[in-house]
């Protein structure tokens, strides 16, 4: 075994103090460069949400303006379809008008029941 000699203790303490700066050092670089990353983590973080958000907005755009062309469509069908049939109302009042003076012709004279 050794032996210590007086000043030995004072070293080692001094040994041990310089030791705990240094992992203290160590220490401090490491939470840095963990905030770094962190920071960095949490600003991607926001860059994709946005990028997500642009690209909702712009689906959604896309959406309400297919939504209103389909709708364009089906109204102009419809316009279509309600054109028609208020140009055969002539046609059918009269066969309908014709029907009904038969009808009437037919209770009047007795041979319709």
């Amino acid at each position: 075994m050794r032996k210590r000699g007086p000043g030995g203790e004072g070293e080692t303490l001094e040994r041990l103090a310089v030791d705990e700066a240094a992992l203290e050092g160590r220490i401090a670089t490491a939470r840095r460069e963990a905030a770094a990353i962190v920071e960095g983590t949490r600003q991607e973080a926001e860059r994709i949400a946005a990028e997500a958000r642009a690209e909702a907005e712009r689906e959604r755009a896309r959406l309400r303006g297919a939504a209103a062309a389909e709708l364009v469509h089906v109204l102009a069908d419809e316009r279509a379809a309600t054109a028609r049939a208020v140009a055969d109302l002539p046609h059918r009042s009269a066969a309908n008008r014709e029907r009904a003076i038969e009808r009437a012709l037919e209770v009047v004279l007795g041979r319709g029941r």
